[in-house]
C-alpha cells in the first residue's frame, strides 16, 4: 500500500503547542468485558502461507543497530534489565526462540496458546521488548544485538493475523481479518489479570473523527481497568498515515482539529501513545499525529531476531507472508522501545503508581525544542534517564497524566466506512520502502476494505 509522504521537520521545528488538558476525544466507557480465556473464531480461516523466512539487506548484521546505539538502554541495566516484570504483546503471536523468554497467553485467531505468530509481526516486536544478547563469541550474532528489557518475559496473546480470513462482524458476503476493537478489548483485560505488568498494543484502528468506533468504548473500560484495577502500563502505537481511507494524516499545528480519530491511542488518560522517528531524529513521514501522541522511538530501519529460520538477526519482512521482503518500520515498531523502558522502570520503581510511570516516561524524554509535539509529543524516550532520575526529582504535578485536548468535528451526515485494519506492508511509492504494521478491525460494519 502506498503511504502518504509527509514532509519531515526537524524536532522542534515548524509550530508546537503546549499539551492541552481538557478531555481527548473519545466517548464514555463501555461494558468491561468479561475476563475469559481466548477462543478463536470459528468463522476463520487461513488464506496464506505463515511466514516462511525473512532476508536481511546483507548477507550478516555485524553492528549494532542505529536504535540501540541512540536510545542507549544498556546504560540503564546497572540498575536491572527488567527481571519480574511480565510485558504482554498483543499482536499476530510470538514465535519461541532461544533468546526470548514467552509465556503463552492464548490466541483468538486459531486455538493456540498464543506462540505461534505465521506473520512475523508480534515476534519482532517481542524481540525489541526482550530479546537476550547473544552468547560472548557467539558466531551468528557479532552485532550485540539485544531488546530493551532482556530480563522481562513476553505474555503472547494473538489477537489478530492478517494471514488469515473471517465473515464475523462482516457486512453479508464479505470477508476481513480476524481481530476487533472487541477482541483487543477482551485481550487486555485477560493479559491484566494474567500478571501483565507492562501490555504492548502496537495496533490503530482509524475511523473519522466525530464518528463512532464500533466497540471502542469497551477498549476505554478495558484499559480503565487495566490501569486503575490491575495497576498496568499500557503502551500503543500512534498509528500509521496513509494516502487515502480511514488513516487520513492529521494536522500537527497544534490548533486544527484531527481529522482521524486512533484507538487505543486517543484514551490518552490510559495509554502512552507511540510516534516514530527516523535516525536523523525527525519524525517519521508516515507517523499519525495527533494530541494524544505522548512519545516518540525509532521506527525506521528496525533489526530483530529472525522470527523463522536463517540468520539471526533481520531487517527485512515479507508483506502478508509472501511477496518481495522490504525495510521493517511503522510506529508498530517505535512502541516496543518505549514499552520495554516502561518495563525497566517498575522493576527500578516498583511503587510507582501507572500513572507516575507515564509521566516519568514523559517528563525525561528528549523534549523537542518547541515544547510538546503532536507528532512525537514531549520527545524521544530516554530509557537511561527514566531509571536514573529519582521520583522525587519529577514534580508531582506531573504525576497524573492528563488528556489531551481538542474539539471533535460533528458526525458526517452519511457514516464513513468502518475502521478497518491499515496494512502497511507493500511498496511506498514515495520512500521506495515497506512499511510493516497493522491495525486492529473495528467492528463497525463497513463498506469497502483496505487495498493491497
Amino acid at each position: 500500500m502506498a503511504v502518504l509522504a509527509v514532509s519531515p521537520a526537524a524536532l522542534g521545528a515548524g509550530t508546537a503547542s503546549a499539551q492541552p488538558t481538557a478531555p481527548v476525544g473519545p466517548g464514555p466507557l463501555g461494558v468491561l468485558p468479561a475476563s475469559t480465556p481466548p477462543t478463536p473464531d470459528p468463522a476463520a480461516a487461513q488464506t496464506t502461507a505463515c511466514l516462511a523466512g525473512t532476508a536481511s539487506t546483507t548477507p550478516s548484521i555485524v553492528t549494532k543497530p542505529w536504535a540501540q546505539r541512540q536510545l542507549g538502554y544498556e546504560a540503564a541495566w546497572k540498575f536491572g534489565r527488567g527481571a519480574g516484570q511480565v510485558v504482554a504483546v498483543i499482536d499476530t503471536g510470538v514465535n519461541p526462540l532461544p533468546r526470548l523468554t514467552v509465556a503463552p497467553g492464548g490466541d483468538y485467531v486459531a486455538g493456540t496458546d498464543g506462540r505461534t505468530d505465521c506473520d512475523g509481526h508480534g515476534t519482532i516486536v517481542a524481540s525489541q521488548i526482550g530479546a537476550k544478547p547473544a552468547a560472548p563469541g557467539d558466531p551468528t550474532d557479532p552485532s550485540g544485538y539485544a531488546g530493551v528489557a532482556p530480563d522481562a518475559t513476553i505474555l503472547s496473546v494473538r489477537q489478530y493475523s492478517a494471514l488469515y480470513e473471517t465473515t464475523t462482524s462482516q457486512p453479508p458476503g464479505r470477508k476481513g481479518q480476524p481481530g476487533d476493537l472487541s477482541t483487543l478489548a477482551r485481550s487486555i483485560v485477560w493479559a491484566a489479570d494474567q500478571g501483565a505488568t507492562v501490555i504492548n498494543i502496537s495496533e490503530a484502528a482509524c475511523g473519522v473523527a466525530g464518528a463512532a468506533l464500533g466497540s471502542d468504548d469497551q477498549v476505554g473500560a478495558a484499559l480503565q481497568y487495566a490501569v486503575d484495577v490491575k495497576k498496568v502500563v499500557v503502551v500503543a502505537a500512534a498509528g500509521n498515515a496513509e494516502p487515502s481511507g480511514d488513516c487520513r494524516a492529521n494536522p500537527s499545528d497544534g490548533v486544527t482539529p484531527p481529522v482521524t480519530a486512533v484507538s487505543p491511542a486517543w484514551w490518552d488518560d490510559y495509554v502512552l501513545a507511540v510516534g516514530s522517528v527516523g535516525e536523523d531524529g525527525r519524525p517519521s513521514p508516515f507517523t499519525l499525529a495527533g494530541p494524544w501522541v505522548d512519545v516518540a522511538a525509532p521506527g525506521e530501519g528496525t533489526v530483530s531476531l529472525n522470527p523463522v529460520g536463517g540468520p539471526a538477526l533481520v531487517n527485512q519482512l515479507a508483506p502478508a507472508g509472501n511477496g518481495a521482503p522490504g525495510p521493517i518500520q511503522g510506529t508498530s515498531f517505535a512502541t516496543p522501545y518505549v514499552a520495554g523502558t516502561v518495563a525497566l522502570v517498575r522493576a527500578r520503581f516498583p511503587e510507582l503508581t501507572p500513572r507516575q510511570v507515564m509521566a516519568r516516561i514523559e517528563a525525561t524524554a528528549q523534549a523537542p525544542a518547541g515544547g510538546f509535539d503532536e507528532l512525537v509529543g514531549h520527545g524521544v524516550v530516554d530509557p537511561a534517564a527514566a531509571v536514573t532520575v529519582l521520583p522525587a526529582a519529577i514534580a508531582p504535578q506531573g504525576m497524573d497524566q492528563t488528556s489531551a485536548a481538542f474539539v471533535v468535528p460533528p458526525a458526517p451526515p452519511t457514516p464513513s466506512s468502518r475502521p478497518r485494519a491499515v496494512a502497511f506492508i507493500g511498496s511506498a511509492a514515495a520512500l521506495g520502502t515497506v512499511l510493516v504494521t497493522f491495525a486492529v478491525l473495528n467492528a463497525v460494519q463497513r463498506s469497502r476494505r483496505c487495498s493491497s
